[in-house]
């Protein structure tokens, strides 16, 4: 059962209802005609229930998806009987609860692609939904659904009202003020609180806001503006005094201003720009309102603003960067359309940020064991079929070289979540290099996504399931497929992200079977 009702004098359950899984989201209690009803939001349903007796009232298949948008978030109401949820990545419904023969009945009224892909779920004032798509701020017609209009400012946060205006602290630490308006998003106020991440929303109390972050409190006061010239500082992206700030000033003077830029076009054969050692200018020309950059400067999920040079459409953004940084980027147009760097031929698909750009800085050099190791001798990626009591898949393990020709067992390492080893990773190609020079022949395995992957098979509810069909049937298969040392000393656990938990769980609790383990990144 996914929830409960306890005595609070005594602590006795007095009902459980509903059979659906539960992330994070929370439930909440509403008036529906004549009724109170208690609105648990689950993995897969919206279900009312009669408050005292937990009896189901009604229940609607929102058909969510194991995403942020599906696993978080909390019913929204915006008049009697209707009930925005989050349900899926990339959209929400409004949920139409009325009665119809004596009976209650859950229906769809609306289905959005506009609020969606975060965990924060949106807000409702005077008949508009305030939400986010991803970081895009976003405002609905709560009536129709119609978007209103999306905003880049003020970046990804969590939203209340107050006095009929949204209260934004991002995730950044900036508070932002701006009327609920059906018009668009207009900052009266703003203040940059805190450098740690916010991961609540503020608190109003006595005409005061409190708001916190991972490490800090603070109480904001709201007051007139004073008197006297704002601070002036340099903008995200600015960096002034270089050769390319002396290139934006005369671009932005010049009479012929197309003329200027083709020509600096012309004169600069690689794309970013880098001058000196340390500094890299990233240009994007070409027909948008808006231009965003996203990469491994910046970070994941966080798009900044480039800018643009008044009447032309190159727009800019200036970082400073380690000598031998190696860096994955791309840029988001007008809000939606992502797009490599068409003035840099460098291109991969990268794990976080899709199809990308990169380049490296002067200081920066290919890694030896990355490059193909030629007349060398090479291992060999082998695709086997396993089939287990649950399921079949098809298993990526690398066989050192030599392994043909020759009659030695070998130590195995099994990876668990290591999504795209050798397309993204080169796992082979770095073996191939490594092998015989600092790393003793072994023979890798990448572990399938048991009990379907993802945070359940690794850390929740199918963890177990995973384990026994990865401890009592994955490694029996290889070992008898393959030479492989069959002692604890001769198998380690490998794990990235959510797999470092199932790689540290694993070892832990068979640690006459796994004799080696080791963590990247686990969240």
């Amino acid at each position: 059962m996914a929830i409960s009702a306890y005595a609070q004098d005594s602590g006795e359950r007095i009902w459980s209802a509903a059979t659906d899984s539960v992330d994070y989201q929370s439930h909440g209690i509403f008036r529906i005609g004549k009724d109170e009803h208690l609105v648990f939001h689950g993995n897969q349903h919206l279900v009312g229930l009669n408050l005292k007796t937990g009896e189901e009232r009604w229940s609607f298949s929102h058909g969510g998806t194991n995403s942020a948008s599906a696993t978080s978030g909390h019913p929204v109401e915006v008049s009697e009987g209707r009930l925005f949820v989050k349900n899926r990545g990339n959209g929400g419904v409004l949920v139409h609860i009325s009665m119809q023969d004596r009976q209650y009945v859950a229906e769809a009224e609306w289905q959005t692609k506009n609020i969606g892909g975060t965990y924060i779920y949106p807000i409702y004032h005077d008949g508009l939904l305030f939400g986010y798509k991803g970081a895009i701020l976003t405002a609905l017609d709560a009536t129709t659904g119609e978007r209103l209009w999306r905003s880049r400012e003020p970046g990804d946060g969590l939203p209340l009202i107050i006095d009929d205006h949204l209260v934004i602290i991002t995730k950044e630490g900036k508070l932002s003020i701006a009327p609920a308006s059906r018009d668009g998003y207009d900052e009266t106020a703003v203040l940059q609180l805190f450098n740690d991440i916010v991961w609540s929303p503020a608190s109003f109390a006595n005409g005061k806001l409190y708001v916190r972050s991972m490490s800090e409190i603070a109480c904001v006061e709201i007051v007139p503006k004073s008197g006297g010239d704002d601070l002036i500082s340099t903008p995200d992206g600015v960096i002034p005094d270089t050769r390319f700030a002396s290139f934006l000033e005369e671009l932005s003077a010049a009479a012929d201003k197309q003329t200027l830029l083709d020509s600096f076009l012309a004169e600069n054969p690689r794309f970013p720009v880098i001058e000196g050692y340390s500094i890299a200018h990233f240009v994007y020309t070409g027909d948008a309102e808006e231009v965003t950059i996203t990469g491994d400067h910046i970070g994941r999920r966080i798009e900044q603003p480039m800018h643009r040079v008044a009447g032309t459409g190159l727009f800019y953004y200036s970082s400073r960067l380690l000598l031998d940084a190696r860096i994955t980027y791309r840029f988001t147009t007008d809000l939606q359309h992502r797009t490599v760097d068409p003035r840099n031929p460098n291109e991969i698909r990268s794990l976080f940020f899709g199809q990308a750009s990169w380049f490296g800085m002067p200081g920066w050099e290919q890694p030896a064991h990355l490059t193909p190791a030629g007349d060398g001798p090479v291992g060999k990626t082998d695709l086997v079929t396993f089939v287990s009591t649950a399921d079949t898949h098809r298993v990526s393990v690398y066989l050192p070289p030599n392994y043909a020709v020759g009659s030695d067992h070998y130590p195995v390492v099994y990876l668990h979540d290591a999504r795209r080893s050798f397309e993204v990773g080169k796992l082979d190609t770095s073996l191939d290099y490594l092998i015989g020079k600092t790393v003793a022949p072994i023979i890798p395995v990448v572990v399938p996504r048991f009990a379907g992957g993802g945070y359940h098979a690794f850390v929740g509810s199918n963890r177990d399931r995973y384990q026994s069909v990865f401890i009592d049937e994955l490694i029996p298969f290889i070992d008898t497929r393959f030479r492989t040392i069959r002692t604890r000393t001769g198998r380690a656990n490998y794990g990235t992200g959510n797999g470092g938990f199932m790689a540290f769980y694993t070892s832990s609790q068979n640690p006459k079977l796994l004799g080696g383990i080791a963590i990247q990144s686990t969240y």
